[in-house]
Formats: C-alpha cells, sequence, structure tokens
C-alpha cells in the first residue's frame, strides 16, 4: 500500500489504460476504414460493428479467457470484464464507421 501512494497511487494506472484505450481505438480505426474498402456494399455503420465485434472475439475475448484459465478467476468476473468491453469496442467501432 505505502509503495503505490509513493508511486502516483491509482492515477498512474489509469493514465496507462487511457493510453491503452487509445492505441485500441486507432487500431479499431484502421480495422474500419480497410473493411470499408473490402465491404463497400454494406453500410458503414455495419462495417463499423462488424469490425468490433471480430477484434473484441479475436483479442480481448480470447485473451481474457486466460484469467479464468490459468488465474483461476470466477466466470462471473470474466463474463462481466468481457460485457464492458465488447459495449466500449461496439461504441468505438459505431463511432468510428460513422466517422472515418
Amino acid at each position: 500500500m505505502q509503495k503505490r501512494k509513493k508511486i502516483g497511487g491509482h492515477g498512474i494506472g489509469l493514465l496507462y489504460q487511457f493510453f491503452g484505450t487509445l492505441v485500441l481505438v486507432f487500431v479499431t480505426a484502421h480495422m474500419v476504414d480497410f473493411m470499408k474498402v473490402v465491404y463497400h456494399d454494406l453500410s458503414n455503420l455495419t462495417v463499423g460493428l462488424t469490425s468490433a465485434f471480430w477484434l473484441w472475439l479475436g483479442y480481448i475475448f480470447t485473451f481474457g479467457i486466460t484469467g479464468v484459465v490459468f488465474e483461476k478467476q470466477s466466470w462471473k468476473l470474466f463474463m462481466v470484464n468481457m460485457g464492458y468491453q465488447f459495449v466500449g469496442l461496439m461504441i468505438v467501432g459505431g463511432i468510428l464507421a460513422l466517422w472515418v
């Protein structure tokens, strides 16, 4: 506890998470932009949500399941974590699809 207070408390963790989220949004923007070219016959929103879903399933969900398998986290915690990640990424995909 004392060690965490010395290096900045939870603020530094939130800062790291913020930069991680920026990277996630940057990668999602590129994926959405690429998918718009490949699936030009679909609406932008459909492309954005589909891209976000596959990124979530391929990376976030598969890496998140490691916590259940190796760290013995509960499935309930896993579902909560994956749920908020899914909703967040779908929002990002939808916004980017309409904006990019």
